[in-house]
């Protein structure tokens, strides 16, 4: 419970994507664009919020650190050892 309500006001409360999408909502179905990589919307005092989106860093330098729509996760891939 204290997960999903850290990451709802930390959907609401980032400077950069935090702000209105430009309509009103009632819940968070009504605002979720079903686009994983660009974080999860959030319906907060009746409106929509952007999410916040997902970094997928995992702080290796042996990896190359992307966003997946397709797979709907992050993913991390050994670098090529030859193109460093």
């Amino acid at each position: 419970m204290r997960l999903a309500l850290f990451l709802f006001f930390a959907a609401c409360s980032s400077e950069d994507e935090g702000i209105p999408l430009g309509h009103e909502c009632l819940t968070w179905r009504e605002c979720d664009d079903g686009v994983f990589c660009n974080g999860y919307e959030a319906c907060h005092n009746g409106y929509c919020y952007g999410g916040i989106r997902e970094s997928c860093d995992d702080d290796d330098a042996g990896t190359v650190d992307r966003c997946s729509e397709d797979a709907g996760t992050c993913v991390h891939e050994p670098r090529d050892a030859s193109a460093q």
